[in-house]
């Protein structure tokens, strides 16, 4: 059995996995504003072709929400997603992935902004409903 205590004059390297959540950063008016490269690679999309578009292009469930509701977080989106709602989300990759969401939103003074985390993989289809 190998001893996990070590002397003092020792250092210990600790590594593990880290899988980035994927995420997008929204303005208040939901368009995208920025992607890390697990949301890039998520939904199948380039960075570069992402900014500025309205999320509603690649989460149509959300065209007709507001996402910002008297300065908070839109109220029913929280529930939602809280409760484990699937949403449909439109990848680059011709392939309807249902995702759970995390709406987070960002205050810096007066402005806000909205990161969408996508939380896990429900399924998947390939034909559009």
């Amino acid at each position: 059995m190998t001893s996990l205590l070590k002397s003092d004059t020792e250092s210990v390297t600790y590594t593990y996995d880290y899988a980035e959540p994927a995420a997008l950063t929204l303005n208040q008016m939901g368009m995208i504003e920025d992607c890390n490269d697990a949301g890039e690679e998520l939904v199948g999309f380039d960075r570069g072709d992402l900014l500025q578009r309205h999320i509603s292009k690649l989460l149509p469930q959300l065209a007709d929400e507001d996402l910002i509701c008297d300065g908070h977080l839109n109220s029913k989106l929280v529930h939602l997603a809280r409760c484990g709602k699937c949403f449909r989300l439109q990848s680059g990759k011709n392939v309807d992935l249902f995702l759970g969401l995390i709406f987070v939103q960002l205050k810096n003074g007066l402005k806000s902004k909205i990161r969408i985390m996508f939380n896990q993989q429900i399924r998947q289809s390939d034909s559009k409903f």
